[in-house]
């Protein structure tokens, strides 16, 4: 049994039926103005996140060592989290009127899984890694670890982006 027929299974796939045929989301789907706008908006809030998230991935991969971790991160960090926050609204638009097809769409489920590992990611260097920056913050050698972290975020990003271009092919 694949993961469609599990949500059909368990009812998902139904109610996010329902949510494809609420008036809002017909509506929406068909505007020539909304729907476009929240697409255009998606793909800069992704180019906003990604771009910073892959900034401070090649600062801990080993580039840029005369760039303070700390401050770049203070720079960059408020444009990956408002580019965050707007693609999650516009996802959730553009999400809405096919939300049926696309939990299907290995596609999407490929890109959610990398978003998951790039957040696991991120959590594990923040509450772990990081911790230590104090070491190697001016121009010190990246450690092991952390150069680790920059390369599997820089994947799980770059992953989220190609995934995330093939949904609507594959939709």
């Amino acid at each position: 049994m694949n993961a469609c027929d599990l949500l059909r299974q368990q009812g998902i796939t139904a109610r996010l039926e329902d949510l494809e045929n609420l008036d809002f989301t017909q509506n929406f789907a068909a505007s020539n103005f909304w729907y476009p706008l929240a697409e255009s908006l998606h793909v800069v809030a992704v180019a906003f996140l990604v771009g910073a998230m892959i900034f401070l991935d090649l600062r801990l991969i080993g580039f840029y060592r005369s760039q303070n971790p700390v401050r770049g991160a203070s720079r960059v960090l408020p444009l990956a989290w408002a580019g965050f926050v707007v693609a999650v609204v516009t996802g959730c638009l553009l999400f809405a009127p096919q939300a049926s097809r696309y939990v299907c769409n290995p596609a999407f489920q490929t890109k959610f899984a990398l978003m998951l590992a790039a957040g696991i990611n991120m959590l594990v260097f923040h509450f772990g890694i990081w911790k230590s920056v104090g070491r190697w913050n001016d121009g010190e050698p990246t450690p092991i670890a952390a150069k680790a972290s920059g390369v599997l975020s820089a994947l799980f990003w770059i992953g989220v982006v190609y995934y995330g271009r093939l949904v609507p092919f594959l939709a």
